[in-house]
């Protein structure tokens, strides 16, 4: 692996390109998760046993969400930084440029 493929390889991991963002539930999550209540036993499908296990789902889908949200503040952060470091380093350019002109045409 060359130093120019790692390079883009951290990257995409540090701005996090390659995650796709979660969302709300879509109908399609809504039936696999019914699909997998009405794989029990008829006698174990009862009116507790589908909230709970709703309930359980939903948890763990909204801790995803939470995650994503953390995952997403402390990407803006990176992201905002580097913007703030790629804008200083223009300036810095354009003033060089601008003293070496000035120099240049003296």
């Amino acid at each position: 692996m060359s130093i120019r493929k790692f390079g883009n390889d951290a990257l995409v991991l540090a701005l996090g390109i390659l995650v796709e963002p979660g969302g709300r539930l879509a109908l399609e999550t809504l039936n696999e998760l019914n699909e997998d209540v009405l794989q029990l036993p008829d006698d174990l499908i009862s009116e507790s046993v589908q909230q709970n296990y709703y309930r359980d789902r939903l948890e763990v889908w909204s801790e995803i969400l939470r995650t994503r949200g953390r995952l997403n503040k402390g990407k803006a952060a990176r992201l905002k930084i580097a913007q703030a470091l790629l804008a200083l380093g223009m300036t810095t350019v354009a003033f060089l440029l601008f003293v070496m002109i000035r120099t240049i045409l003296r």
